[in-house]
Parts: C-alpha cells; sequence; structure tokens
C-alpha cells in the first residue's frame, strides 16, 4: 500500500487544507489556533466560506480519490507551493482514500498527509478489528455478519420463521461510512452490499462519543459527549448532534481511557480519533472507531484547547495537550436542523434567521447555507448551538429553537 511522504525534522505547517463532507468545525478550531486555512468539502456554507482563504467544492464522481485529488491539491496551492501545508481529514475525507492508499500529493509542493496511515483508517472499520479491541478492554461489540454467510433474499422470511436473521434487530452498516449515513435497518439483502459494508445486530441504549488525540508518546480523552441521531427516515442513523461535555465517575473515565489507548496502539493510530459506543443494560457495546477529526470535538474547544492544534501537534512534536479541565455548570449542544419542507435560502430567509438571533440571545447557529441555495425536504439546514445548567437542558432549548424557527 502506498505510504505518505515522512515529515521532517523541525517541520511545521503555517496553513491546513482541510478535506471532508463538512469541514466548518474543523475549519472554525484551525483558525482559532491561527492556521491558515483551505477548505474542500461538500456544503461551502457561507461561515466556512467567510473564515478561510479559499473554499473548493468536492468534486463529485464515481472515484474522488486518486488523480482528480492530486490535480485539485496542486491547483489550490499553487499561489504558495513553497508554504509549509498539513492536509486534515473530517468526517467523509476517508473517500480519498483507494487500494493504493492516498493520492499522490504533487511533487513540487511543501505538503505533508496530516492523517492516520491508509491502513489504519481501513483497518478501523474492520468489525473483525473492532470486535478484538472491544475484548481487550473488557466491553461488548455486537453480533455481526460477514455478507459472504448471507444467502440473497434471506431476509424475505415472515417474522414467524425460525430465521435468525429475521430483519427486525440487524442492521446494514457501510464501510468508510461517515455522520451514520447509509447504516439501515435490513429488510432484504442485495447482492451488490456484499462488499460495501457488514451485518451488526442492533443494540438498543444510549450513544455517546469519546474523542482522543494519539501521538509516540500515549493517547489523551479530550472529553465524552452524548450523541443524537435523527430517529426519522429516510436516515433514522444519521448524525444530528452531540451534548457535552459529560461528567464521568472515575471507573468510568478509566475506562474510556482504556479503551482509547488499546485502539491506538492496535490500529497504529495517530492524531485526533473518536470513539462511538453505547451504553444499554447489558453493559457498554463498542460501535465504531474514526481515525480523524469528528463533528462532536468542537464541544470541547475553547480559548486555549483547539483540537486540530493538538492534532498538528501529534504529528508535528509528537506530544499531547494536558487534560482539559471539567467545564463546570456549563453543558453545550450542537443540534443539526434538518429541513421539514424545502427551502430556497434567499436574503428574506437570511433576515428572518438573523431576526430571530437577535430575539434569542445567547444562541448561535453555524453551517449556514449560501445565497441562493436550493434545500430538500429532510436534508441539513444548519446547526444550533446553545448551552444549558445541565446537558438535558442545553439539548431542549436546541430542539425548542428548531421547532420555533421553521413553524415562524
Amino acid at each position: 500500500m502506498q505510504t505518505t511522504p515522512a515529515i521532517p525534522p523541525c517541520w511545521s505547517p503555517s496553513r491546513l487544507i482541510l478535506i471532508g463532507g463538512s469541514v466548518r468545525a474543523a475549519a472554525m478550531s484551525a483558525v482559532s489556533a491561527r492556521f491558515r486555512v483551505l477548505a474542500i468539502d461538500r456544503f461551502g456554507d457561507q461561515d466556512l466560506r467567510e473564515i478561510c482563504e479559499s473554499w473548493h467544492p468536492w468534486q463529485d464522481g464515481p472515484d474522488p480519490s486518486g488523480l482528480k485529488m492530486t490535480d485539485q491539491l496542486a491547483k489550490i496551492t499553487a499561489q504558495a507551493p513553497d508554504q509549509p501545508t498539513g492536509i486534515v481529514l473530517t468526517g467523509g475525507g476517508e473517500a480519498v482514500l483507494s487500494s493504493s492508499g492516498f493520492p499522490e500529493l504533487p511533487c513540487d509542493r511543501n505538503l505533508r498527509w496530516l492523517t492516520a496511515s491508509a491502513s489504519a483508517i481501513q483497518n478501523s472499520s474492520d468489525p473483525t478489528n473492532l470486535a478484538a479491541i472491544a475484548a481487550a478492554a473488557g466491553i461488548h461489540f455486537p453480533q455481526w455478519r460477514h455478507p459472504s454467510e448471507i444467502n440473497e433474499g434471506v431476509f424475505d422470511s415472515e417474522p414467524s420463521s425460525p430465521n435468525p436473521f429475521h430483519p427486525d434487530p440487524w442492521l446494514f452498516k457501510p464501510l468508510l461510512g461517515w455522520g451514520g449515513m447509509g447504516v439501515r435497518q435490513l429488510k432484504k439483502w442485495k447482492p451488490a452490499d456484499s462488499t460495501a459494508g457488514y451485518l451488526q445486530k442492533r443494540i438498543t441504549g444510549v450513544l455517546f462519543g469519546a474523542s482522543f488525540v494519539a501521538s509516540a508518546n500515549g493517547t489523551t480523552c479530550l472529553g465524552v459527549s452524548r450523541g443524537l441521531t435523527s430517529k426519522r427516515e429516510p436516515a433514522p442513523f444519521q448524525y444530528c448532534g452531540s451534548v457535552g461535555p459529560i461528567n464521568l465517575s472515575q471507573d468510568e473515565q478509566q475506562q474510556i481511557e482504556r479503551l482509547g489507548s488499546i485502539a491506538a496502539q492496535a490500529l497504529q493510530l495517530q492524531g485526533l480519533f473518536g470513539i462511538d459506543f453505547l451504553v444499554s443494560p447489558t453493559g457498554w457495546y463498542l460501535l465504531e472507531i474514526n481515525p480523524r477529526f469528528c463533528a462532536s470535538m468542537e464541544l470541547f474547544e475553547d480559548g486555549s484547547n483547539s483540537p486540530i492544534a493538538a492534532h498538528v501537534a501529534a504529528f508535528t512534536q509528537q506530544v499531547l495537550p494536558r487534560k482539559q479541565a471539567a467545564i463546570l455548570g456549563s453543558y453545550r449542544c450542537k443540534h443539526i436542523v434538518y429541513a421539514k419542507q424545502e427551502y430556497h435560502w434567499d436574503q428574506a430567509t437570511a433576515q428572518s434567521l438573523a431576526g430571530y438571533l437577535q430575539r434569542h440571545p445567547g444562541l448561535s447557529v453555524h453551517d449556514l447555507p449560501v445565497a441562493g441555495t436550493k434545500i430538500t425536504k429532510s436534508a441539513p439546514l444548519f446547526t444550533i448551538r446553545s448551552t444549558g445548567a445541565t446537558a438535558r437542558q442545553a439539548l431542549r432549548k436546541a430542539i425548542e429553537h428548531d421547532h420555533q424557527w421553521q413553524r415562524s
């Protein structure tokens, strides 16, 4: 598998190229740490464009990796080819990988990939590896099946059938997925799914996400948040926000730190990564490991702690951030608002939102569409950020403002 160029001693980037489905949160973290930002994503939100030097649309197509990305990186760095520049992935950025690894970097550019290795990224989505990591950490991994074990049409049986793969408790999970997209309750097996993912038994419980940063010197937990999913069709498992930081008991904190350390060592992770797990009456269940910047990480951002700065330092200095003190008396919520109807985002709509924010001080919104954007029903509209004295209060406030604004 193709390897990425080594990082020279004393090399330090002054600008970052962020690549992913939506990079606004990572861009804000990077700018707060005084990095210059170039962005490649699928939305090009207004507030992203305002803080980065340039925004470039993700090149859609059957193969977003390889030559297309190499050419795009060369083009967007042409004005300052000698400037030290790091490339950082966010959710969805894993799509730049091909079977041979990362796209080649232009040889006349001072570029370096600041990411986990290609093999680490691919291994992080392998359920065999996830099950082994869970066992080593003393927690569960949901029962799963490789597609080769399933015959076409096996999920068509009636509920009374003794078939152990009756659809109700089983999910299809894509490999290298992000944000819960592509996860679905399995009703019928399709041959096309055989190379795209695996089956996992559905477990009910409370979803959490733990954020970490790893270097050669160890692993540090940045914080834990509660994960929120839409629970609505057509994408009931799609990520719709987080609330945190969650206060933990000493035993819980030790368990999470142990899980993060085991995962980092087993997969040889470097930089930021996130672990999604579920707490149910029967115990803790490992769900996913995401070896990159995760959307919930912005909840742990403050004036002196930038997750992106910690990520860069893990590669360039092999250092870890100091453990953050608990943010006492304050819980933060980010809630993605999904459109309940079709919108044409024009000046009148933007002014309506601006007026709403003036009437509700303390509330903030991000991921704002650019003027002229057509937003289909159930598509992401924008993100609400709220705070509260409890996690429940912060979440309730965000949801209430979602409903109130879409009714106005």
